[in-house]
């Protein structure tokens, strides 16, 4: 380096103004509560001790000027709180390791396949709700454009044309019901007359004996055109 050139060296701080923060950054909100929380323990803890008071200060010295210090402190960047929960909770689920059975594979295939099969059925929803969106943005464009109008009106076209199909499909059956209803019942009243003897026959015409007999006359309907 020349004498022109040189390097200035700075030595950034922590931000000591923090959220959370109490004393300038110095300490943690959570643990000047939970320093506090135990030195009130603490003390009532002392005074219902049956001790002298250099007793109760050496014992206050010992156990409870240690555990507010650790409080505010923290373990390892954390609460005293919670370093003692994570502990509790490795030292319950806590186990030993090792190598996976052919059985515990298998499981452990099953629920893989079935979080995949999950997977894929949310994916085909969302594609489904998606291509709805996009078939609804679609007519919506076509019909925003030129030809728009001519594709509503004929759409309206075929729609009155089913209409029209279905209300004369409807009113021929009906007349076809309506006609064999009425054959039946007088096959019926010709039936009741041959068994009361009041019909021979000889005295029945041809339309009369196929009724008798069980054939049924259907009238040909002329379509409308």
């Amino acid at each position: 380096m020349t004498q022109n050139d040189h390097s200035d060296v700075y030595i950034i701080p922590p931000n000591f103004v923090r959220d959370g923060t109490l004393f300038s950054g110095r300490a943690e909100a959570r643990n000047v509560v939970e320093a506090a929380f135990l030195a009130l323990v603490g003390i009532r803890f002392l005074v219902f001790l049956n001790l002298g008071i250099k007793g109760k200060i050496y014992v206050g010295i010992i156990l409870i000027l240690p555990l507010v210090i650790l409080a505010v402190i923290g373990v390892q960047g954390e609460s005293l709180s919670s370093f003692l929960i994570q502990l509790f909770s490795y030292m319950v689920k806590r186990r030993v390791l090792t190598a996976p059975s052919g059985q515990y594979r298998l499981k452990r295939n099953r629920r893989i396949r079935k979080q995949q099969k999950k997977r894929c059925r949310r994916e085909r929803k969302k594609r489904k709700k998606e291509g709805g969106r996009d078939r609804k943005r679609s007519r919506r464009t076509e019909e925003e454009t030129e030809g728009g109008k001519e594709i509503r009106e004929t759409r309206k076209k075929g729609k009155r044309q089913q209409e029209y199909e279905k209300k004369k499909s409807a009113r021929l059956q009906k007349r076809q019901d309506v006609q064999e209803e009425k054959l039946r019942k007088k096959e019926d009243r010709l039936q009741a007359q041959k068994e009361n003897g009041k019909l021979s026959p000889g005295s029945m015409n041809r339309k009369q004996k196929n009724a008798a007999s069980g054939k049924i006359w259907l009238c040909r309907q002329r379509k409308k055109l």
